[in-house]
Order: C-alpha cells, then sequence, then structure tokens
C-alpha cells in the first residue's frame, strides 16, 4: 500500500472473507470495514452518506470501505444500527 493512501476493503477482504470485520481507527474519526460487513450492513454503491459523514469511494463509486465521521458512527449508531437490523433479519426458511 502506497504511504499516505488509505487502505480499502480489498486489503483485508483475502483473510476476512466468511467474518464481518470493523476497524475503528483510534481517533474515532473514521474506520475500514471489509465486504461482508458492508453488506450486512446495506452499504452499497447507491447508499447515500450519513449528515456528517463520508462514505470515501473507489473511481467505479463503489464503497471502499473507509468511513469517516458520521458515517463511521461518531456518535456511535449509523453503521451498527444498520448492522442489527441486518443481524435481526429473520433467516430464509428452506
Amino acid at each position: 500500500m502506497a504511504l499516505g493512501k488509505l487502505p480499502t476493503r480489498k486489503l483485508i477482504d483475502a483473510v476476512t472473507a466468511k467474518n464481518p470485520v470493523f476497524i475503528s481507527r483510534y481517533d474515532g474519526h473514521s474506520a475500514l470495514a471489509n465486504s461482508v460487513a458492508l453488506k450486512m450492513a446495506g452499504v452499497t454503491k447507491n447508499t447515500p452518506a450519513p449528515e456528517g459523514g463520508v462514505i470515501v469511494r473507489d473511481a467505479k463509486g463503489e464503497p471502499t470501505g473507509v468511513l469517516k465521521d458520521a458515517a463511521r458512527t461518531s456518535s456511535g449508531e449509523w453503521f451498527h444500527a444498520r448492522r442489527r437490523r441486518a443481524w435481526n433479519r429473520p433467516c430464509a426458511q428452506p
């Protein structure tokens, strides 16, 4: 990874393919989520960033996994509320 560039979900996806990962930066202003966590939280190309937050996107508009400020849940709720809703959905019946 080049110096000065933000990490992306692709950096950790290969070793976290089966588990959601959400890594907060020590200052509380940003976090890195892997593809599993983004999917569980419903964060997609079409997801608008919450007020006061940024979903960092690549050149194609896809979320890179970097979430800043309100998108990272500096107040603690945006990302985790979406994750809880995803986890609390009923499982599909066979």
